[in-house]
């Protein structure tokens, strides 16, 4: 609910291009061949940093620009350049950005520090305190407080130098958002109230309706509805008078999380919905993140836990992919409890686990209790009583630090103090200048009288602090020793344990690693494949060490049959299931003798049914698999295909006239939707089958939808099959060997840092000459 105000840099904004102009790269690096200056080097290599859209091409390009500036300055020649600095920051700066796009928030902050100095070197105090507070907001990012707070600050004085008070108000803003954080709610109300003041007397619309939304959610916290509905309502209503739609989408989001926490589900449905419309056509991701685990909420308090699950996962997906910590914590914490309502206990625990870890790196004491008591409640489920009871005795601690009867007096008062401080500072201008004149002959005549009294005063008072605080030094020290001592004991526990995690660790390590040799062992082994097809290739990449994706082959006489499947999960589990279907399609096939794509598919869902023992009771097992089967027949050199969600795609030279431009077309034979494995749709229809004949030279594909799906490029979308099939096209005239280097290659590159999403398997194959 809350929000830290983000800036924008005041010199230079870096914009990337949707899709690189390859004409215009093309050309401007042709020109570079040619300059003979530094400076007309260094304005082309800028140029082709913002005509490309891929990471490591940019960073290359902004490495080459340091490095001539770094050789002007090493002659001395640095001098005589009006703007060497500006382009010296400017380099540091998209490197910065760069990394931070990828999540490499440590080498950010390394770049950014380069591009402060250089900054300093220009005199401009305006864009050095914009960019200190960028730092502090990349400090924030990785969840480290303090040091955003020292940064924060750093740019607060700044700003106060130069009277920039549209920053005061966001810096103050952001100070605040931290204290609120750290439970600190008096010191966050104070620093609120400041920025408010600041955002009024200046007519700073955007950051007064910032901050209103921030103290509309701090009076939530503290149970003071009225108050809480009152500051949203006056958020959004600033934010729609000056068309600012991001502000619009987080105002209306937070109106339905209250709605929402007091059971006016309708009501709250409808504002998350129009702040999921909003966030969506903004290209929000951090709102959509928002309003998909606020509808998730809504659906599981309407006992809908399939749709909620859903709506949490895809949350979730979007928080880690922005490496939101604070919100991925939450929406963990959702799933898991998701699942102990399911009774899904060792899946509960997990994500129970993974939200409790997050919310003790954040510190965050909100974050903390949510997390320890859906522990203490999977513990007392699992019978595990006195881990419930530790992690309830935490929940309680959490509870009290964020609400107790000291926080709501002090957020009274402080709330009494800004409104009464408004009110009479016009009649305080007033009279002062009614009591100027009165007040200058009074303070003369008692001039002598007060300087004595006071100085009494302040001796006494002097005394009395000076006793005070060598009370309360005497029992700080004291505190110190025992929390010292408790700090020890906990870390000889903490190392203990750790030391048994590892093993333990390694020991299921261990494992694993044997069971990948088992899985390998029990693929076909590609020379096999290679002596009935000299060109083909299989890209195999597991996502963890074992893998849910397999492929099979088999050859009977005249016939060859080539598979691809994709089992539910990845992983050991996913492992598990590609070993049975394995197993099963050997039985089929190699002692059954059934060589019919369809025929086979029905009995290997039978078989799966059987082996996991599915029923059609929405309780009941629904692991199963997604498999493209092809029958290709060596002598009458036809080629026959059953799937199950996963298509064949066959790649020709364009013969039909259609795309007259185009080399090559590709034909998609589209499988059923449903899967290998227990469904409900009309009772299990047997599986289609498509017949076809080759042509020399065609090209067969058969994949799983891990390559698709896999996440990355500018904006960390999935590649998709668009992309894919565009991919196989450019890649036809080279050799099958090549191609597969050319789709690992493309992979790698669209990935970048992020993880991979799932388990990768695609077979390609050329057919030439089959008779031979």
């Amino acid at each position: 609910m809350r929000f830290c105000f983000a800036f924008q840099l005041f010199i230079i904004c870096i914009s990337l291009a949707a899709a690189p102009d390859r004409g215009k790269v093309d050309s401007l690096n042709r020109l570079l061949q040619t300059v003979h200056s530094d400076s007309d080097s260094i304005s082309v290599l800028f140029q082709l940093d913002l005509a490309v859209d891929n990471p490591d091409t940019s960073t290359l390009y902004n490495e080459k620009i340091l490095e001539i500036l770094s050789r002007i300055e090493n002659k001395g020649d640095h001098s005589v350049w009006p703007d060497f600095y500006t382009k010296r920051f400017k380099a540091w700066y998209n490197l910065g950005s760069i990394q931070r796009q990828q999540g490499n928030l440590s080498a950010t902050i390394d770049h950014f520090l380069e591009a402060i100095k250089a900054l300093k070197k220009l005199g401009k105090e305006k864009d050095v305190a914009a960019m200190i507070e960028h730092l502090g907001l990349v400090y924030l990012q990785i969840g480290d407080r303090i040091k955003a707070l020292h940064y924060f600050e750093e740019s607060l004085r700044l700003n106060e130098t130069i009277e920039n008070y549209a920053e005061i108000s966001d810096g103050l803003n952001n100070i605040a958002y931290i204290y609120e954080n750290q439970g600190d709610v008096p010191k966050a109300l104070e620093y609120y109230h400041k920025s408010l003041a600041i955002s009024e007397s200046n007519d700073l619309k955007l950051e007064k309706a910032t901050v209103l939304n921030n103290i509309a959610a701090l009076y939530h916290d503290q149970k003071d509805i009225p108050k809480a509905l009152d500051y949203f309502q006056k958020a959004l209503q600033i934010q729609q008078k000056i068309g600012y739609k991001k502000g619009v989408a987080i105002s209306l989001n937070n109106l339905g999380y209250i709605y929402m926490k007091h059971g006016k589900l309708d009501t709250a449905f409808g504002y998350f919905q129009r702040c999921l419309a909003i966030s969506d056509s903004i290209n929000d991701r951090s709102g959509i993140g928002n309003a998909y685990n606020n509808i998730g909420n809504i659906h599981q308090s309407q006992g809908n836990l399939t749709e909620a699950l859903q709506y949490f996962n895809k949350a979730l997906e979007i928080r880690e992919s922005l490496n939101n910590k604070r919100g991925t914590a939450v929406t963990l914490a959702h799933i898991g409890n998701i699942y102990l309502l399911n009774g899904q206990i060792n899946k509960a625990l997990a994500f129970a686990n993974r939200s409790y870890q997050l919310a003790r790196e954040l510190g965050s004491p909100e974050n903390i209790k949510r997390a320890s008591i859906l522990l203490s409640d999977i513990h007392k489920a699992s019978g595990n009583y006195k881990a419930a009871m530790d992690y309830y005795i935490i929940f309680e601690q959490m509870k009290d630090s964020i609400i107790n009867t000291e926080t709501e007096k002090k957020l009274a008062r402080q709330e009494v103090k800004y409104e009464y401080e408004k009110k009479i500072q016009l009649q305080a201008m007033e009279q002062d200048k009614k009591d100027a004149i009165a007040k200058e002959a009074l303070k003369r005549q008692t001039v002598y009288t007060y300087a004595g009294v006071g100085a009494f005063s302040l001796m006494l008072l002097l005394a009395f602090v000076l006793f005070r605080g060598y009370r309360n030094k005497m029992k700080a020290n004291e505190i110190i020793t025992r929390q010292k001592e408790e700090v020890e004991y906990q870390k000889t526990a903490v190392e203990q344990q750790k030391s048994i995690i590892e093993a333990k660790n390694k020991d299921i390590t261990s494992s694993i690693n044997y069971a990948k040799r088992i899985q390998e062992a029990i693929l076909p082994v590609e020379a096999a494949i290679h002596e009935v097809f000299p060109e083909s290739f299989i890209l195999y990449r597991p996502k963890a060490i074992v893998s849910g994706d397999f492929y099979w082959f088999s050859r009977k006489k005249q016939e060859v049959l080539l598979a691809v499947a994709d089992c539910t999960g990845h992983g050991v589990p996913g492992a598990f299931m590609s070993m049975i279907g394995n197993a099963l399609l050997n039985q089929i096939v190699n002692e059954n003798g059934i060589t019919q794509p369809s025929k086979i598919l029905g009995e290997l869902r039978s078989g799966i049914i059987n082996a996991l023992k599915q029923t059609d009771s929405p309780e009941g097992a629904k692991d199963g698999m997604d498999i493209c089967l092809v029958n290709l027949n060596l002598v009458t050199q036809q080629i026959t295909f059953s799937g199950a969600y996963n298509p064949l795609y066959i790649v020709r030279r364009n013969t039909t006239g259609v795309n007259k431009d185009e080399a090559y077309e590709l034909i998609e034979f589209k499988a059923n939707r449903y899967p290998i494995g227990i469904h409900y749709k009309e009772n299990m229809p047997p599986f289609d089958e498509h017949t076809t004949s080759l042509q020399n030279g065609d090209t067969l594909y058969l994949f799983s939808d891990g390559y698709a799906d896999q996440f990355g490029g500018k904006l960390n979308k999935k590649l998709n099959y668009k992309r894919f099939k565009d991919l196989i096209l450019k890649i036809q005239n080279k050799s099958m060997s090549l191609q597969k280097e050319s789709l690992k290659s493309e992979l790698k590159s669209w990935q970048g840092a992020l993880d991979q999403v799932d388990d990768i398997c695609v077979a390609g194959v050329r057919i030439n000459d089959l008779s031979a």
